[in-house]
């Protein structure tokens, strides 16, 4: 029947007069945007292909294959020094690791050449030393890291340097990071939890301990950080010939990017490395993805490079989508990397072709238009997108109170609304039947709900009136409703206010916890606010009642902190967000223990022992619970102790001391000071019992 209600047809009655567009002036999202898209795309091929009738191809290929045999050299050569830095800087780590515990920061000689080496080349990434047992100490350069974080969060701007160490040489193995400032001296420090990094899992360790030779990896992935790159490592030996180490240096991709961006070609020239199976290594293109293989979405380069394997042309001339391209593909000399360059032929006319000017001014009028017109557009396209996104945020976050009308003549918008007004009317029917804290942990989490509990620490309200049974008999049902429903509401709204959770109403009686689903600091001390505020408010509703001659709803309420199980517990089709456990019927025995004494509040032992510094308390029995071998103390709550009254400050006291005696099994001295609390406070019902208890 609940999902019936939510999911009913006639949620759609909500929709507004203006949102009922007739058919015939809604149309599609996808025709509106394909249409412009097509007209504008259409309308500038066409201008730009009424001008491009030149040719000089023997100028071009002349001045283009100069041009590009002088980038690819130039690349090439700064490929190969950046690498054979990189191989020199971990060769020479030998001077510096002459047996196996030398691997470690207290190696102050080998940090040092570390920083020295990893600031003499900026584009180095990594540079480290790993013993055959899994130890490691590793610098990382952080000039260049995006928001660099750690395990307690943002790194400060000073720390431009993290040295790891990862220790296998002590029992326990740790990983410890420094953070090292400009000048390489120690800026800061964390120690991790647990070690996260084995080098002898990553390929360069695993070929170089097989081998005991130097070794280049292809590309691949870094665990730390998580970018691509190649790695250097070569074997480091002691005076017998034993490998004791392997040192190597690492490199991000990225080095390679920035260079061919910053190489200068023509303004549409683009560059590229690849392998000689056609995987992407670096490119100065942004739309082409770092390792992935050539493809359509390259078709300029996939051609060259199908060209060159094919027949060995390395300066293969072609055209790609009506635009003719002069590219050049040749060995880089490192790693069987290719380099290819294309450039649009049209981009190295500028002194042949007095038009040019010309061309470059009507597309750039062309592109001016389009863009306005693409932004007219858009916007009216993405506005309602935009306020239907916001009703979404809204409705994510539970807050159902509002609606943004939207209106639009696409279809899909059209529809994108009137099922979100759906949705919204099915989760404020949702909230009715499930907590609220539940709903949104589940909507942030984007899981479906499944049985399961787990043990946690809780605080846990029970409370429910006292001679309940009494009042129903004596007023009629229409009386009795509003009544409960006021006084219900009241704690209920005192309980969420605290961060609480409901867990279910038992008849007259009202169940809560803190601490799950979300965490809540210091519970058993909101718990204990909650209780007050909840007597005070219930006193104040009965006040009312009493001067309307209804019948006050006395309140009595338990609290307990302990471990219960809290989870989803039920049947698949089923279930509710529930605790069980010991704590559980602990706190409801707390509850129905007050009609004993005639207290209001009684907190147990645990709870006390958290809060007793804040609140005004005093010890009232020792009771056994059921499924419990050790009996539990229990204590009356009264209130803060900042605004407690003198009298029940006193009370408090005098009643402790007697307590004390008695259950020191001294008898007399307990009797003669209940006695004297007797006469002080004749009301007190806990003395009353005390005194009942001495004469046996």
């Amino acid at each position: 029947m609940v999902a019936n209600h939510f999911f009913d047809g006639n949620c759609f009655s909500c929709q507004s007069p203006n949102m009922k567009l007739s058919f015939w002036r809604r149309r599609k999202l996808r025709t509106a945007i394909t249409s412009l898209f097509l007209a504008i795309k259409l309308g500038a091929l066409l201008s730009m292909a009424f001008y491009i009738f030149h040719a000089n191809k023997q100028l071009v290929v002349q001045f283009a294959g100069r041009v590009m045999t002088e980038i690819q050299r130039d690349t090439s050569t700064y490929i190969l020094t950046l690498f054979d830095g990189m191989k020199k800087l971990a060769e020479i780590e030998q001077a510096f690791v002459l047996k196996q515990s030398d691997v470690s920061v207290e190696n102050d000689a080998l940090v040092r050449y570390m920083f020295e080496a990893i600031k003499s080349i900026p584009d180095l990434t990594i540079i480290h030393v790993g013993s055959p047992n899994g130890s490691l100490i590793a610098l990382f350069s952080l000039l260049n890291a995006a928001n660099p974080q750690h395990g307690d969060g943002p790194l400060p701007e000073s720390y431009k340097y993290a040295l790891l160490f990862v220790d296998r040489f002590t029992e326990v193995p740790t990983e410890t990071w420094y953070y090292l400032d400009k000048d390489g001296r120690r800026a800061g420090k964390w120690v991790a939890p647990a070690v996260t990094y084995d080098p002898r899992t990553r390929p360069w360790f695993e070929e170089v301990i097989k081998t005991k030779k130097q070794y280049w990896t292809q590309v691949n992935t870094f665990p730390i950080p998580e970018k691509e790159g190649i790695t250097f490592a070569t074997p480091l030996f002691d005076s017998n010939g034993s490998m004791i180490a392997i040192a190597g240096a690492d490199i991000e991709l990225t080095f390679l990017s920035k260079f061919l961006l910053k190489k200068e070609t023509t303004p549409n020239g683009k560059l590229m490395v690849i392998t000689k199976k056609g995987q992407i290594v670096s490119s100065s293109m942004p739309e082409a993805a770092d390792l992935s293989l050539l493809g359509d979405s390259t078709p300029v380069f996939n051609t060259a490079y199908q060209s060159y394997s094919g027949t060995g042309n390395s300066f293969p001339i072609f055209t790609v989508s009506g635009t003719e391209y002069l590219t050049i593909v040749a060995p880089l000399g490192f790693q069987e990397w290719l380099l290819a360059i294309a450039i649009p032929a049209n981009d190295v006319l500028g002194g042949v072709f007095r038009i040019q000017n010309s061309i470059y001014l009507f597309i750039f009028v062309i592109m001016i238009i389009s863009t306005v017109l693409v932004t007219i557009f858009a916007r009216r396209i993405s506005a309602p997108i935009t306020r239907l996104s916001k009703m979404i945020d809204r409705i994510r976050d539970l807050h159902l109170d509002n609606k943004i009308p939207t209106t639009s003549r696409i279809r899909e918008i059209f529809e994108m609304q009137s099922a979100i007004s759906a949705m919204q009317t099915a989760f404020v029917s949702f909230k009715r039947y499930v907590p609220t804290e539940i709903v949104r942990s589940l909507l942030s989490r984007g899981k479906a709900i499944e049985l399961g509990g787990e043990r946690k620490m809780l605080t846990i309200f029970f409370s429910d009136v006292y001679n309940f049974t009494s009042i129903v008999e004596g007023i009629t049902i229409e009386e009795l409703t509003p009544q409960l429903a006021a006084y219900f509401d009241a704690i209920s709204r005192i309980i969420l206010e605290h961060q609480g959770t409901i867990d279910k109403y038992i008849g007259d009686a009202v169940m809560g916890f803190w601490g799950a689903p979300l965490e809540v600091k210091d519970h058993p001390f909101i718990a204990c606010d909650t209780a007050l505020l909840v007597q005070e408010t219930v006193n104040k509703l009965n006040s009312a009642w009493e001067k309307e001659k209804k019948s006050p709803l006395k309140t009595r309420i338990g609290l307990h902190t302990g471990t219960a199980i809290v989870g989803n517990i039920g049947t698949e089709e089923r279930m509710n967000y529930t605790i069980m456990g010991d704590s559980v019927n602990l706190t409801a025995r707390l509850e129905n223990a007050n009609k004993i004494y005639h207290t209001d509040i009684l907190v147990s032992r645990d709870t006390y022992d958290l809060v007793h510094e804040r609140y005004l308390m005093r010890p009232i029995d020792i009771i056994k619970v059921k499924g419990k071998e050790k009996a539990v103390e229990v204590y009356e709550l009264f209130s803060l102790k900042t605004n407690a009254p003198q009298e029940k400050t006193e009370l408090c006291t005098l009643f402790e001391e007697a307590y004390r005696l008695f259950h020191d099994n001294k008898i007399d001295q307990a009797r003669e000071k209940f006695m004297k609390l007797r006469k002080k406070f004749p009301e007190d019902v806990p003395t009353g019992l005390y005194l009942e208890r001495c004469k046996i």
